[in-house]
Order: structure tokens, then sequence, then C-alpha cells
């Protein structure tokens, strides 16, 4: 990147690109990371997320309803834990699925 900024905010930098440009993405972005930058990525694929991020935040109506950090940054544990979240936040709110 030419200016060299401190912080990137990306959204969904994923979408669209094919597996080879993905994996292109990603790997700028642990670089990024690694150089000491703070990204802040929006994306929907939990799996993906967990090999880039230090922590993972889930939202539900653009507010943070739980976060996921350290060894809950598993993608099968953070799966059962949202769909229990999601169950919840709909029992609560009269939503369906």
């Amino acid at each position: 990147m030419i200016t060299d900024p401190p912080v990137l905010l990306l959204d969904e930098p994923f979408t669209g690109l094919d597996a080879a440009s993905q994996e292109s993405v990603r790997a700028l972005l642990v670089n990024a990371a690694e150089s000491g930058k703070t990204l802040l990525v929006t994306d929907h694929d939990a799996a993906r997320s967990v090999k880039i991020a230090d922590r993972v935040d889930y939202l539900y109506h653009g507010r943070i309803v739980h976060s996921f950090k350290g060894d809950n940054l598993e993608p099968g544990a953070m799966t059962e834990e949202i769909s229990a979240i999601e169950q919840g936040l709909l029992a609560a709110t009269g939503e369906r699925s």
C-alpha cells in the first residue's frame, strides 16, 4: 500500500474473488497484521476469519452480541455457539430463522 496506513478497514475483501486471489488477499492481510497494523475486516466466513484474526465479533442488527478470542477462535466451537446465540436472539425478538 502506497501510504502505509496504520489501520485498514476492509468490507468483505474476499467477495467476488477466485480461490487464488482470495489466498493472495489473505496473505497480504496476515502480513499487514504481523507488521503491526490494525485490521478491521467484515466477512461472512467464520472459518476464514479465524485464520487471520485474533478476535472475531459476531454482529446482530449492527450490534456486537458476542466476541470470540484466543481459544474460542475455533470454527466448530464458533459455529455451535453462534447457532445458540442466534436461537436465543430469535426467541427474544420473536423473529423466525
